[in-house]
């Protein structure tokens, strides 16, 4: 999942939510430029991140992540402990 950063947390629209595929690999598309923080999570209801109280406990392990126009990055996520909802 990403999610936007900061003041801009609560637009929704700005939410890109992905499946891995069966290696574990994952591609975002169309992504508004700004700043980003990536989760990973196993088996969670939809929309349930849109809960702050949700997101919390799962920030110290979000990888920032800076979106520019036609940028491409490469990122690695890793499921803790924490995210296996």
């Amino acid at each position: 999942m990403l999610v936007p950063a900061g003041q801009r947390r609560k637009l929704y629209h700005l939410y890109k939510n992905v499946k891995s595929d069966q290696n574990g690999k994952f591609v975002f598309n169309g992504i508004a430029p700004g700043e980003y923080e990536a989760f990973v999570w196993k088996d969670i209801e939809y929309a349930q991140w849109e809960a702050p109280d949700f997101l919390e406990p799962l920030e110290l392990d979000a990888v920032k992540v800076s979106a520019e126009d036609y940028g491409h990055k490469l990122i690695e996520l890793r499921l803790t402990q924490a995210s296996m909802h």
